[in-house]
């Protein structure tokens, strides 16, 4: 752990947030209130980030102690604040025995002016009489001892306490990860430090035990473009660090003599979807029901006899020929259709759109995606069937899970997440209708606005004698 001075920090003193932060902090030593401060306010104040910190986490000893805080701003300040409970606390916890929201006994909203503060009383009866020995000092030890305690993306275990800073981190920008067994939850604080330039990368000893060596990706690789496939090189930087993300720029217009070399920064391969590779992916997803549904659509539809991958979260992909002349003006759809209103978990990836190969692994739950019918010859991969392209084109499933092919249940744009979200070519029955409306009502106000120039002519005419009543 390292110990810094908040003078020793690099930081803008013109700055609202540290005017802010540095005015809360003589507030809480004015009342002689004795807190620990968190979270990304102190990642902020150690990185000298730009990034916006909308609320400062302040843990306090008890309701008391907040109070005498709020007193002093309002007795001593020009300030106003107050104070109001809340129910449960909203922080999330990782990689702990005891998680955050236990600890938590009570939690308060605290508005200074316009600004936020999270207010937080620990529940001691989950310490142990030693720490709570040792909490109580607030010091060094005590540090230690929450940082151990309450393991939390949130906190990056950065603490402040009376104009010092605590950190267990050597390097607060690059964050390595112990465990690849993340929750949905732990994704949601990762992704907003990813968005501050933070990068996490899995600890060498785990990423080694369960990623295939370069050698497997390398031969792979090559039996992919030995079928005229574009593969691409994938990183860890997706939302949920999976694995995912292409590596390079441009990679969607790239052609089948683009290679690349394999080494360690290279997490994963893809292929390509659209004209360059020839081939397109139906991804059935386990989440949002695709999987299930897609099964009970299987049973009122044939699927031809193609390739077929199982993905690592238990979903699959069905490889299709890409038909330039029906696909064209085609767009990747991400969960392309609908059932009682509710999309399901089924993309189209038609082009400019990519996925995940065998011998690649997610990086959240270490399995490996397999193929249970490989690719062998693209010549022998067959045509997407006409049922998925009335999916596509009309998107609505029936409860007997039959697809809707009708006008009024067309799905527009807006109503599917698409790839291509800047495409303004279609022009939707409501769109046609909204035009003709306002071209109606512009004919009349421009018909009002002649008579009433008429009118005033007429008068002046009148006022000048030109015309004789």
């Amino acid at each position: 752990m390292f110990i810094k001075e908040f003078s020793e920090l690099k930081v803008n003193y013109n700055c609202n947030f540290i005017k802010f932060f540095k005015e809360i902090s003589n507030n809480l030593n004015n009342s002689g209130v004795n807190v620990i401060i968190f979270g990304s306010t102190i990642h902020k104040l150690l990185t000298n980030s730009k990034y916006i910190c909308n609320d400062i986490d302040i843990i306090f000893n008890n309701e008391y102690d907040i109070k005498k805080f709020i007193d002093h701003i309002n007795l001593y300040t020009n300030k106003k604040s107050y104070y109001k409970p809340l129910n449960k606390s909203k922080l999330v916890s990782y990689s702990s025995k005891t998680t955050l929201d236990s600890l938590i006994k009570y939690h308060y909203e605290i508005y200074y002016d316009n600004n936020l503060i999270h207010g937080m009383i620990l529940n001691m009866d989950n310490f142990t009489d030693d720490e709570n020995l040792v909490f109580s000092k607030l010091n060094k030890e005590s540090i230690e001892l929450l940082s151990n305690k309450i393991k939390t993306f949130d906190f990056l275990s950065n603490f402040y306490i009376n104009d010092i800073i605590y950190s267990k981190l050597d390097d607060l920008m690059n964050v390595k990860l112990t465990n690849f067994k993340l929750t949905s939850s732990d994704y949601v604080i990762i992704k907003k430090y990813i968005n501050r330039n933070v990068k996490f990368t899995l600890d060498d000893n785990y990423y080694k035990m369960f990623r295939p060596t370069n050698l497997i990706f390398s031969n792979q690789k090559l039996y992919y473009k030995s079928k005229d496939l574009v593969v691409l090189p994938l990183n860890r930087n997706d939302i949920n660090m999976a694995g995912k993300s292409p590596m390079i720029k441009n990679w969607n217009n790239l052609t089948t003599n683009y290679d690349f070399v394999m080494t360690e920064y290279v997490n994963n391969i893809g292929l390509l979807c659209g004209p360059t590779s020839g081939i397109i992916c139906i991804d059935v997803d386990v989440k949002d029901n695709g999987v299930n549904i897609f099964n009970k659509l299987l049973l009122n539809y044939n699927i031809p006899n193609c390739p077929i991958q199982k993905s690592a979260n238990g979903g699959f992909h069905y490889i299709f020929k890409y038909n330039n002349d029906r696909m064209k003006d085609m767009n990747t759809k991400i969960k392309c259709a609908l059932i009682n209103d509710d999309k399901i978990g089924i993309d189209m990836l038609i082009k400019d759109s990519q996925f995940v190969v065998y011998p690649s692994i997610n990086y959240t739950n270490g399995i490996q995606y397999t193929w249970i019918k490989p690719i062998t010859d693209k010549s022998d991969i067959p045509e997407m069937p006409e049922w998925l392209y009335e999916l596509y084109e009309y998107g609505i499933i029936d409860d007997n899970y039959k697809i809707i092919k009708s006008d009024k249940n067309l799905i527009k744009d807006n109503d599917i997440t698409t790839i291509d979200i800047n495409d303004k070519s279609i022009i939707t029955d409501n769109n046609i209708t909204n035009i003709s409306d306002k071209a109606i009502i512009i004919m009349i106000i421009l018909l009002f606005g002649l008579i009433g120039m008429i009118g005033i002519i007429t008068l002046l005419l009148i006022d000048m004698n030109v015309i004789k009543i």
